[in-house]
């Protein structure tokens, strides 16, 4: 059917291609949801981080699933400088999964000097 399976992520975590058949959630729950990763520190960190990220932006009414929604939260996330460096990790994995799913003009441009 076309879906990537768990074994389609297999090598480090920067190793990893994204698969652009599939939604940013998806890709990461089967990353880090798979048997073989699960129980490391760092999958059980982007499970929770990604479910908590979720769940402030359907309490404030926006659809999570949105890569711009998510992008906004993450960037807003990673800004925050009581997150620690296990957090802000988690946070940077989930953007590494939204990032290429965002829209180009959601995007912030680099100031042109």
């Amino acid at each position: 059917d076309g879906r990537a399976m768990a074994s389609d992520y297999e090598g480090s975590m920067f190793d990893h291609q994204p698969d652009a058949r599939m939604d940013f959630y998806t890709e990461l729950m089967t990353r880090h949801s798979s048997s073989d990763s699960a129980e490391t520190p760092e999958s059980k960190r982007v499970v929770t981080v990604l479910g908590a990220v979720m769940d402030v932006l359907k309490g404030q009414g926006v659809n999570p699933l949105q890569p711009t929604a998510m992008f906004a939260a993450l960037m807003s996330s990673l800004q925050n400088q009581q997150e620690s460096a296990e957090v802000k990790a988690a946070l940077a994995t989930i953007l590494a999964s939204v990032l290429h799913r965002t829209p180009p003009p959601a995007l912030p441009l680099p100031n042109a000097q």
